[in-house]
């Protein structure tokens, strides 16, 4: 407990009164209209000043997304297929997918810890961040250091990574929560995603044509330039987040919750919690093997795996800021039983067909369902919170999510080796794990998405009617919009066309007559010129 000194009043400091001041005893209570004005100017440019810096932050932080999807486009996504290119087996890449996620959300304690009692969350970011994009050359150094252990080295050092990221988030998102007002936080986030998506795509198809290329010569070099990009892209995003305002918290204080606290019945996000959850750990059973079965099942090249993974980043981007303003709109709860149920089904979509323009659409689906699922769970979390839990609450939530994706994808690993080994002809290898996860992610969806809560005020629409809207009406008026948008400025281009094809017509011919009329004064004065040169000349 902390103890509070106080001054006496006789100890207090006074300032000696200047000859001919007014006694403090003798001055009016009330201070004068100019002193009022000049507070409130000073107070209205304090305000002017902070809300300034604010978008100022917001600015660099969207920059330090796009920065990040650099990191994410050309190295987290080709973290597996470098797996399979050192020679990893099916049980590697569940390891690869699971002790990361266990090691991270291990570690979630002490970041919520280091979150509340660090008087800077920023400086914690930064630390973090640091260590974060060194991991990368370390990666990159595996072929030549350590050969004979190639895959294992991988596994450690994704595994690092993925504790280095894990202490920042909790941090980070406190920060956020304090920038972005919560009556803006779907349209910000919701932009934000869209560039940070349009910027993921682009690093993914440049990491895809660099290994598609590389892969006539020497694959493994491809995957170092991309290596080295992701560290230079870290670093630059580090230098994004130094540049962004870290409110202060002098009005309240950073409150550690324990994860007992957390999961108490008084606690609006356990349930939330528990269903993010449970279903992580049933995404986790299938995927770490979409990459296994394209590149290996599936055969394959760079440049057709680098296209389906492009379509769901695509996707993400182009409807990002549909998903944002219907959950300012109608709430996040409604979002997440949308997109909760179409999440559900997207893993059993690619038990259809293998055929690459079928793929293509599944994978638009994903996109467009996570994206929604995505953007809903994370306003979710810091809208439920209160300020000053914030940080702990995102700490105890990715701890749980974590154990979820560890303990689903060791499943997955479990049951993917089980389906190389064993003949199952209605539904042969990764795609019976892929049938298991939906039915799983189906389960948990049912049950849980009836008993979410909203935590904000909210438009109230009927379930089912916002579920028809969401997925087939509102996109449909809006390609409908799209098209018609279109359509009207084609028909305002041709009309300007045409306008400037009638307006240059006039005018050259009006030129031609002018042009026209030139000719024949010019022909008048030669013509009276040659009359002037015959005639005989005058005798003096």
């Amino acid at each position: 407990m902390e103890e509070k000194t106080t001054v006496p009043p006789q100890a207090k400091p006074t300032q000696p009164e200047s000859e001919g001041a007014v006694p403090a005893k003798d001055k009016p209570r009330g201070a004068t209209p100019a002193v009022k004005e000049v507070v409130k100017t000073a107070d209205a440019s304090a305000t002017e000043v902070k809300v300034r810096e604010t978008e100022r932050s917001l600015d660099y932080a969207i920059k330090d997304g796009s920065a990040y999807s650099v990191m994410a486009g050309v190295g987290d996504t080709y973290l597996a297929p470098f797996a399979i290119a050192l020679g990893a087996s099916s049980t590697h890449i569940g390891l690869l997918a699971s002790i990361p996620q266990l090691l991270a959300s291990v570690t979630q304690p002490l970041a919520g810890r280091l979150a509340c009692s660090i008087p800077s969350r920023k400086n914690l970011v930064l630390n973090a961040v640091m260590l974060h994009a060194l991991t990368w050359p370390a990666i990159l150094a595996i072929p030549l250091v350590l050969p004979a252990f190639k895959v294992e080295a991988l596994i450690i050092l994704a595994a690092a990574y993925a504790v280095f990221g894990s202490i920042a988030t909790p941090a980070w998102s406190s920060w956020m929560a304090d920038l972005v007002p919560e009556e803006k936080r779907g349209e910000y986030f919701g932009k934000r995603n869209e560039i940070i998506g349009a910027v993921l795509l682009a690093a993914t198809v440049v990491g895809g044509l660099v290994l598609g290329f590389s892969q006539q010569y020497d694959l493994l070099l491809g995957f170092a330039v991309l290596f080295a990009i992701a560290c230079i892209a870290r670093l630059a995003s580090r230098h994004y987040l130094g540049r962004m305002a870290e409110p202060t918290t002098q009005e309240y204080k950073r409150v550690r919750v324990s994860l007992r606290e957390y999961l108490s019945k008084r606690n609006p996000m356990k349930t939330f919690s528990v269903f993010v959850t449970l279903m992580s750990f049933s995404v986790g059973v299938a995927g770490p093997f979409f990459v296994v079965y394209m590149l290996r099942d599936l055969h394959f090249d760079y440049f057709t795996y680098t296209l389906l993974i492009a379509t769901a980043i695509v996707t993400k981007f182009i409807t990002n800021p549909y998903w944002g303003k219907l959950t300012d709109k109608f709430g996040t709860r409604k979002v997440l039983r949308v997109t909760g149920v179409l999440v559900s089904i997207n893993s059993l979509l690619w038990l259809a067909s293998s055929d690459v323009r079928y793929l293509v659409f599944v994978q638009a689906f994903s996109g467009f369902a996570w994206a929604g699922f995505e953007l809903a769970a994370f306003n979710y979390i810091i809208s439920t919170s209160e300020r000053e839990k914030t940080a702990s609450f995102v700490a105890n939530h990715n701890r749980l999510n974590g154990l979820g994706v560890f303990a689903g994808t060791a499943l997955g690993a479990a049951l993917a080796t089980a389906a190389e080994t064993t003949s199952i002809p209605i539904i042969p290898g990764l795609l019976a794990v892929f049938f298991i996860s939906g039915v799983m992610r189906l389960a948990v969806a049912a049950y849980f998405l009836p008993r979410l809560r909203e935590n904000r005020l909210a438009l109230d629409v009927n379930e089912r009617e916002f579920f028809w809207k969401a997925t087939a009406v509102y996109p449909t008026q809006g390609v409908m919009r799209e098209l018609q948008n279109g359509w009207n400025l084609g028909l305002k281009g041709v009309n300007l066309s045409v306008d400037a094809v009638a307006y240059g017509t006039r005018k050259g011919r009006e030129k031609m007559h002018l042009l026209e009329e030139s000719l024949a004064e010019l022909a008048k004065h030669e013509s009276a010129r040659r009359e002037e040169a015959q005639k005989p000349a005058k005798k003096v």
